[in-house]
């Protein structure tokens, strides 16, 4: 199989160098950007890219991303959304700790905390006042919960970014509340339909298409597989050991895994370029630590295996997994982390515009 790996990608386009359009170009950039204007011929060219990928793997917030790298940032009318969001974000997640304990033979809420939980469990949507972020910040402040969420999460279904919530609600809650970048990458909005983000790099135009990965959406993304450059699948890593929120009985790990060979096999991808981000390492690093890596792959990995040794199971998984004839490159990504997002970013579009101008004859 055509599988192109990390170093390999980045020791080939290493000397290529990075366009972000903030930048002057390299000499070879510029040849690139010379030979494009000549395969447009004066014709408007446009790159498109579909992001894929299972419910909560990262896929908007990687759109977020670009559109705060190359697009000038968040509208007025997308920012005045996040502070509704991240508010019922808060409330949400503290609210599904505390259903949890009610439904528990074996925990219990902490002495103490019975008010501030009844304040939390009463608020609704993104009531988030300053006494409800106050009820939020005090039970988070319990260790036992903090304790308990490391260990039952998963079965919660909390956010990733939960902690993120709760440390920051009394800031969510001032009447004056503007969202920072970190803010806005920490937001978890479910997506539904289809959503694109369009921008331009030096003389590229770029779409990408972003669709809800829940199951329930799935049936509207035959509507943008056609004309497609490169096909984008975002893999959340950390979720080896968690199941869907649509069907508690399924492994999110293991539905990646099938749709990402479903994608790859697909008629409409055969000559198309499948890119996979093995997104979320930052969190897949810390939870490995307590072993829960190798007790769910016993017969793939021993305990005490370094996070490279971790990364490079669930690559060949993916890899298994693939289906396609074209080529698949792989990425380690971190959708919140803007630097890395960037380098990413550049270092695949280098990559599709040196496949479009072999396939052109340069």
């Amino acid at each position: 199989r055509n599988v192109v790996r990390n170093p390999a990608i980045l020791v080939h386009l290493s000397n290529m160098g990075c366009i972000t359009g903030r930048e002057e170009l390299t000499p070879d950039q510029k040849a690139i950007e010379t030979k494009l204007k000549q395969v447009r011929k004066g014709e408007e060219s446009t790159i498109r890219l579909l992001l894929l990928g299972t419910g909560d793997s990262g896929k908007s917030t990687f759109c977020r991303q670009l559109k705060i790298l190359h697009n000038d940032g968040l509208s007025h009318k997308e920012k005045m959304r996040f502070p509704f969001i991240l508010r019922a974000n808060a409330i949400s997640n503290m609210q599904l700790i505390l259903y949890y304990l009610e439904d528990s033979d074996e925990y219990n809420l902490p002495d103490g905390c019975e008010e501030a939980a009844e304040i939390v469990l009463s608020a609704r949507g993104d009531e988030l006042t300053a006494k409800v972020a106050e009820a939020i910040e005090e039970l988070w402040e319990e260790n036992s919960l903090k304790e308990l969420v490391a260990s039952h999460g998963n079965q919660m279904q909390l956010n990733s970014a939960a902690s993120y919530y709760f440390t920051n609600c009394v800031r969510f809650s001032e009447t004056d509340f503007k969202p920072t970048n970190e803010d806005v990458f920490r937001a978890k909005l479910r997506t539904t339909g289809i959503t694109e983000t369009k921008f331009q790099v030096g003389e590229v135009n770029f779409v990408v298409v972003d669709v809800g990965g829940q199951r329930s959406e799935r049936r509207k993304w035959l509507s943008v597989f056609q004309e497609v450059t490169a096909v984008i699948y975002l893999a959340a890593i950390n979720e080896y050991d968690m199941n869907l929120k649509e069907d508690e009985n399924t492994n999110r790990l293991d539905e990646s895994l099938r749709l990402f060979g479903e994608i790859s096999s697909s008629q409409w991808f055969q000559n198309t370029a499948i890119i996979l981000f093995l997104n979320k390492y930052d969190l897949f690093e810390e939870k490995i630590k307590d072993g829960s890596l190798a007790r769910r792959f016993p017969d793939d990995i021993s305990e005490g295996h370094s996070f490279e040794e971790g990364v490079e199971l669930i690559q060949c998984k993916y890899q298994d997994a693939f289906k396609g004839s074209a080529r698949i490159y792989v990425y380690n990504t971190c959708a919140i982390d803007t630097t890395s997002c960037e380098k990413v970013f550049n270092t695949v579009r280098d990559m599709i515009l040196t496949e479009a101008l072999s396939i052109a004859g340069f």
